[in-house]
This record gives C-alpha cells, sequence and structure tokens, in this order.
C-alpha cells in the first residue's frame, strides 16, 4: 500500500533560512524586558516561632515586587515588613494576618532595582 509522504514545515524551509529565523527568535528573545526584571532578593526572616510562609514576585517592569504573605498557624500575627533596594529610602508597612490567610504587599522602586533586602520581622497577637 502506497502512503504519500508528508512535508512538514520545517521540511520546506531551507537550512539558511532556519538559521535566519533562529537568530530573528533569539534576538527577540534577548531583548524582552523580563530578562532586565531579573535581580537577587535576599530575604531576612525573623518569625518568632509563628508558620508564615513568603513568596516574592517580581514585576517584568523590573523595579517593582510583590510580596505575598501566608499565615499557616493557628494564632494571628502582625508582620512589620522592610524593602531596602538601597536606591530609595526603605520602605516599611505592617499587616495583621489571621489563621489561614494570605495578605500582599507591593514595592516599587523610582529607578531600576539592582538587588532587594527584605526584612520580615512577625510577632503573634
Amino acid at each position: 500500500m502506497f502512503k504519500p509522504q508528508r512535508k512538514t514545515v520545517v521540511g520546506l524551509i531551507s537550512s539558511a533560512s532556519r538559521r535566519a529565523i533562529a537568530t530573528a527568535i533569539a534576538l527577540v528573545l534577548l531583548n524582552q524586558p523580563a530578562w532586565a526584571a531579573v535581580y537577587p532578593v535576599d530575604m531576612e526572616r525573623k518569625l518568632n516561632g509563628l508558620k508564615i510562609f513568603d513568596r516574592i514576585s517580581r514585576l517584568e517592569v523590573g523595579n517593582a515586587a510583590v510580596l505575598s504573605l501566608t499565615n499557616a498557624g493557628t494564632a494571628a500575627a502582625v508582620c512589620r515588613v522592610t524593602f531596602d533596594s538601597r536606591i530609595d529610602q526603605p520602605r516599611t508597612s505592617s499587616r495583621k494576618i489571621g489563621p489561614g490567610e494570605t495578605t500582599t504587599m507591593h514595592y516599587s522602586a523610582s529607578r531600576q532595582i539592582n538587588r532587594l533586602k527584605i526584612i520580615i520581622n512577625c510577632k503573634p497577637l
């Protein structure tokens, strides 16, 4: 039985064209602003025996971050968070977090962040 051979799109493109397309894709990916948003984050936690979990998200704009705090314990807590990017004055905010609750804090710097230090200090209520 005769089976017709199917040509894929890749088979229809010459090797020189494939190299040109791959180069163009690589240039586009390297110029994305998401690559600029990669900066180290140093976390310092003073949890005083509480079960507080943190998660940091860097936004693609390169000068902002979102911190989520989750209280996995059975007691309510108050958390004081300090964001220090070393290019602006450190910013501090406090949140009360009940058992099983999650809260978020947003930080935005006036310039491109190179490194961010976050100090989390939580105490039971």
